[in-house]
């Protein structure tokens, strides 16, 4: 029966209870209290404050404090709550149901990590211009060479190449500066682009792009 009972005062113990000689509150990180952190106690009966306790080791659903002696001494049984002021630790105490912000890595606090930038977008990217000379070699039809000159002081990556009657070829993934290369015309696909009606090659890469006459 004493068994029985002991069980069910267990069950239905109230929010600060003391186990082995520590005080503990059956909250933790998961409702915002971080080491240091000051709680207000109160009595469970009226929800009448009795004391304070500071938060002494934390764990997702539980936290071991230290209670001031106004609060140690009450014999009724003890509820907590956050504080709504600075905790001891000079940081201010989070809300319930709110998770603390992560550590700082190497757990040595200090500045605040550096954000990652992201890297400009191809579309921003694609505002710059670019300074080739286009030529498109004589001769039979299929044995003809379509010629790229990258006058540029910088290198192509990822071209994608239309000429004016609408074909395209997207394999150029690297163009060195003042550097050149050569396409045989018969690998160009057809209805890559609608027809350029100023007769301009098109060349999108993704440092920029260009549109250029192209020589004969």
């Amino acid at each position: 029966m004493t068994f029985t009972l002991l069980a069910l005062a267990l069950a239905q113990a109230p929010e600060v209870f003391v186990d082995r000689g520590e005080t503990y509150v059956r909250m933790g990180s998961a409702q915002g209290l971080q080491k240091g952190t000051t709680l207000e106690i109160l009595s469970a009966q009226d929800n009448k404050g009795v004391g304070t306790g500071v938060v002494m080791e934390v764990w997702e659903g539980l936290a071991r404090v230290s209670l001031d002696t106004a609060a140690s001494s009450f014999k009724g049984a003890r509820l907590a709550k956050t504080r709504t002021s600075p905790s001891v630790s000079g940081s201010p105490s989070l809300p319930p149901n709110v998770a603390p912000p992560p550590p700082a890595p190497g757990g040595g606090g200090g500045a605040p990590p550096t954000l990652a930038v992201n890297p400009p977008s191809p579309q921003l990217a694609q505002q710059r211009a670019l300074h080739a000379r286009v030529q498109i070699s004589g001769g039979l039809v299929d044995a003809r060479r379509f010629i790229v000159y990258n006058l540029d002081n910088f290198d192509w990556h990822n071209c994608k190449i239309r000429l004016p009657d609408g074909r395209g070829y997207d394999k150029m993934e690297e163009l060195k500066a003042n550097s050149d290369e050569g396409i045989m015309m018969f690998r160009f696909e057809p209805g890559m682009a609608l027809r350029d009606a100023s007769g301009l090659v098109t060349i999108y890469c993704s440092e920029g792009a260009g549109r250029f006459a192209p020589q004969f």
